[in-house]
């Protein structure tokens, strides 16, 4: 698709199960202006995507912008989906199957739209304005309730034939480990995640482990209260961290055996434990790369918080049709 050079506006939208972020983008990137709204998931999915629309309509009216002036929308939602047809298939956490999101968004406003996965677009925004910026092969995670992710590399997008790649959270990395939300045994998800911070905690305290957590009610026991207690010392919970980190590091050393990945990125509110999972993850990649040295490979956090999803989402637009 021929590019119009006059046009250097995208709109970006990051859908989620509690909150929807928009954003007024320049095509270097830029957030112009920004609102978020309530995603409203217990209505009726065209009703969420009339609100989106309205919201866009607003954002562009406050700016003084003509939808004209616009180059595209990118629109970022939990999958799996299909870009080719910009279809929502199946999420869970919205109830929405076979919703046609680009077909329902230009009939109320009339813009090129491209649907991505949200871990994928939030990958795509670090790799292009973030964290992962010169990087040939960029692995993202998002840690947080469940891990997601997406892998750029050769300057673009891997969204792979079935258009759903890069899973990261459901990479098998112990056969014999915890069930999965998803049904298997062993995923990342079920090392790695929130969820498994907390079923971890829980297990230490019902061994009879020493550790400032048992001074909770069970119920209290999140992944906030087990980081709080490795922040005060508490040896428990900062072994609960490594082993969350150390699992992160095998799977990336999966994937750097596979791509030859050099930069992985970590984003998410499990992110914020860092100090306690930078060393693991070093140590779980090391023990299992092959043919690529350590310090070739780089583990930092991610750049742009909240804003990575309508970041990245600009960012694909520009692709689909700056290009």
């Amino acid at each position: 698709m021929s590019a119009d050079k006059s046009k250097t506006l995208l709109l970006g939208v990051d859908l989620g199960g509690t909150d929807t972020k928009l954003g007024l983008v320049s095509d270097a990137g830029k957030i112009l202006d920004q609102m978020k709204i309530p995603t409203r998931a217990d209505k009726p999915a065209r009703d969420v995507i009339e609100r989106i629309a309205a919201a866009l309509k607003k954002l562009l009216k406050r700016n003084r912008v003509q939808p004209a002036d616009i180059l595209g929308i990118g629109f970022g939602s939990p999958g799996p989906l299909s870009t080719k047809r910009g279809v929502v298939i199946d999420t869970p956490n919205l109830g929405w199957k076979n919703v046609p999101v680009r077909t329902w968004l230009r009939e109320l406003i009339d813009l090129p739209m491209v649907l991505h996965n949200d871990a994928n677009a939030a990958a795509y925004g670090e790799f292009w304005k973030g964290a992962g910026r010169g990087s040939e092969v960029m692995v993202l995670y998002t840690l947080g309730t469940g891990v997601g992710g997406g892998i750029c590399l050769n300057n673009d997008l891997w969204v792979g034939p079935g258009e759903n790649a890069a899973e990261l959270g459901h990479m098998v990395i112990n056969f014999n480990g915890p069930q999965c939300p998803c049904g298997n045994y062993g995923c990342l998800e079920a090392h790695a995640s929130a969820k498994a911070v907390v079923r971890n905690a829980l297990g230490e305290i019902a061994m009879g482990r020493e550790t400032s957590l048992r001074k909770l009610k069970l119920e209290d026991v999140t992944a906030k209260r087990v980081f709080e207690a490795a922040k005060a010392g508490d040896k428990v919970a900062q072994r609960i961290f490594h082993r969350v980190g150390w699992a992160l590091g095998l799977a990336s050393g999966n994937l750097v055996n596979i791509l030859n990945a050099e930069m992985f990125v970590f984003g998410g509110a499990m992110s914020g434990a860092w100090e306690f999972l930078y060393d693991a993850i070093v140590e779980g990649c090391r023990a299992s790369i092959l043919a690529m040295p350590i310090s070739k490979i780089k583990f930092v956090r991610a750049q742009l918080g909240e804003n990575a999803g309508i970041i990245g989402a600009a960012g694909l637009a520009l692709k689909e049709f700056g290009a």
